[in-house]
């Protein structure tokens, strides 16, 4: 636009029209193909070797630890936290069980 002292300016005209409610767009997403599971009954857990394509990822690991106790003819279930808390147990130590009046398993002492 000319000002009519030698000087210009720019003015842009912006429109910004909406033709629908809504719109439409496409997103590309990692998909499960496979799972890979590791059991085992002794003190030493690893992961599952996985064998991925170029065009796959790992996806979320996740873990549980199980402990049995059996005592006084009762048995027992403990579920340890992590792999270090685990660890502490070994086959044939003794602990104290922590049981509360309906048999289940509160806590567990060395």
């Amino acid at each position: 636009m000319d000002k009519g002292n030698g000087a210009g300016e720019v003015v842009q005209d912006c429109k910004y029209e909406i033709y629908d409610q809504y719109c439409n767009y496409t997103v590309q997403e990692w998909q499960v193909v496979n799972s890979a599971q590791a059991d085992g009954s002794d003190l030493y857990p690893v992961w599952p070797i996985l064998t991925l394509r170029t065009d796959q990822r790992e996806g979320g690991r996740s873990e549980s630890y199980q402990v049995d106790f059996s005592s006084d003819g009762n048995n027992y279930q403990y579920h340890p936290g992590s792999e270090s808390e685990f660890s502490q147990f070994e086959i044939g130590s003794e602990w104290t069980l922590k049981v509360n009046t309906f048999g289940g398993l509160n806590a567990v002492v060395p």
